[in-house]
């Protein structure tokens, strides 16, 4: 099989094929409520992809998280790139208000150690190892595009997930880690960071959160300043988008505003701040004639 993308389609439907066989056995085994079983299933079932893809001379396990060929330059772009990026792709998530399959999962391995092993450590470097090395690394090296390289493992990163909630963020995540894979010299030291960063962050946010992080939304919180920030950081962090000034910047950010965040009368609003800004306006008009 010499075509690297069947060859990286044929990989991921493997990926799935073990991690299928895991859940089966893990359900023979009547631990399938068990929380512990999962985590441990996560990461058994990684790593046997992983060797999978090293033993069919995909991945390069020796070369994958050697340090020197990291282009540690880049690393302060990337990661301002990466965490620019993931904010806004949370906003754009919470508008899809896609249904969360795996949300009871999600929360139970956040307050068990095993499973916050998996999710914030063995599983984001071997979906790195996995995805970012063996899929990306290998059409690359096969001869591929970079931009194709990085588009079929951002996609299929995203499409393995297969949960509605969490597919089209992984395969965007996806992507801003193939381009941080390609970037920092096709290592995936940088990437697994980044990859654990972001993981350990949504669990921070369970446990501090608790119950209400499920209810909570980004959008709510911070409404048109989360588009601001990220608009205003954009140009900084990939310097190819062009910087579209400050004016147009608080423009967007106001009409998002309109959409976004906790509802309210509009009318009633600005009803209410201009009683309460004329008082203001009348001592700065005062001062300003007494000045005159």
């Amino acid at each position: 099989m010499n075509n690297p993308y069947l060859k990286s389609l044929v990989a991921v439907m493997m990926f799935l094929v073990i991690q299928g066989l895991g859940g089966i056995a893990t359900a023979a085994a009547g631990l399938q409520n068990s929380i512990t079983a999962l985590a441990f299933t996560v990461i058994l079932c990684g790593l046997a992809c992983c060797l999978l893809l090293a033993g069919t001379r995909m991945a390069r396990l020796q070369e994958a998280f050697r340090p020197a060929p990291v282009s540690w330059r880049m690393a302060g772009t990337a990661l301002l790139g990466f965490l620019t990026g993931v904010a806004g792709l949370a906003l754009l998530s919470e508008q899809l208000d896609l249904p969360d399959m795996m949300e009871d999962q999600f929360v139970g391995l956040s307050h068990n150690p095993w499973g916050i092993l998996s999710v914030c450590l063995a599983g984001p470097v071997l979906e790195e190892l996995f995805f970012r090395e063996g899929i990306q690394g290998h059409i690359q090296r096969a001869g591929g595009k970079p931009v194709m390289a990085i588009l079929a493992s951002g996609l299929l990163f995203g499409l393995i997930h297969l949960n509605p909630a969490q597919v089209p963020f992984a395969a965007c995540i996806g992507i801003l880690l193939g381009i941080v894979y390609h970037k920092t010299g096709h290592n995936i030291l940088l990437c697994s960071l980044l990859h654990i960063l972001n993981n350990t962050v949504s669990i921070i946010e369970l446990r501090v959160l608790g119950e209400e992080a499920r209810t909570f939304r980004m959008d709510a919180l911070l409404g048109d300043s989360a588009v601001a920030i990220v608009l205003m950081v954009l140009n900084k962090a990939v310097p190819a988008i062009p910087d579209i000034g400050m004016p147009l910047v608080f423009l967007i950010s106001a009409v998002v505003g309109c959409f976004t965040g906790y509802k309210f009368n509009f009318f009633k609003a600005a009803k209410e701040s201009v009683h309460s800004a004329l008082p203001v306006m009348g001592i700065l008009m005062g001062v300003g004639m007494f000045i005159q």
